[in-house]
């Protein structure tokens, strides 16, 4: 979560890596692959009766349709770069290897230490974007075009951070529901000696 934060906030000065950081930053928040990112045309977007946007496509690798609905981040990369399209599709990019290369330069800038590809988007929007969130996996699995939870599990790891929040919860929901009789519990319950 530090380095997805760093690679949000730090400023970059060089046009072409703030290009690549915003569509790195896409797969982040949309999990699309580069193919599909790469497809991805103006057909592909909707506005639902509430005004909420979504990206209704069929991933290239599965064949399955996903619906995945705009989170605030993405809309603004979008609109960002609206006035570079030439045609239907909404970005331009350069290849799967000139993004690699240039997510190297653009970890090092933003000090951060694991090694940046374009492929971690995927996971960062499983784990950071959802899982870590407090969304449940089934969602995800749906947003992510998944035939079967256990597909999901692959990319969706439980942070420690997750577990760890979701404990909080679960201790707050159940105290004071659950009790030993003073009897049952001793006087110095807590003492280093219950814990050799």
């Amino acid at each position: 979560m530090d380095e997805f934060q760093k690679l949000l906030t730090t400023s970059i000065t060089e046009k072409h890596l703030e290009r690549c950081r915003d569509m790195f930053l896409f797969a982040c928040f949309s999990g699309m692959a580069y193919t599909d990112v790469c497809n991805l045309s103006e057909k592909h977007i909707t506005q639902d009766d509430n005004g909420i946007m979504w990206i209704k496509i069929e991933w290239q690798k599965t064949k399955s349709e996903c619906g995945i609905r705009l989170l605030s981040v993405p809309i603004q990369i979008i609109k960002k770069y609206k006035h570079e399209r030439t045609d239907d599709k909404i970005f331009k990019l350069k290849t799967l290897k000139t993004i690699d290369e240039n997510l190297k330069i653009i970890a090092q800038k933003c000090g951060i230490e694991s090694r940046l590809d374009y492929h971690m988007g995927k996971h960062t929007y499983a784990t950071q974007v959802f899982i870590s969130q407090g969304v449940p996996i089934e969602i995800l699995c749906k947003m992510m075009g998944h035939c079967s939870v256990q597909t999901t599990q692959i990319y969706a790891k439980i942070t420690n951070q997750k577990v760890n929040e979701d404990m909080k919860i679960l201790s707050s929901r159940i105290e004071n529901r659950y009790e030993l009789t003073k009897n049952d519990v001793p006087e110095d319950f807590g003492r280093n000696q219950y814990y050799k």
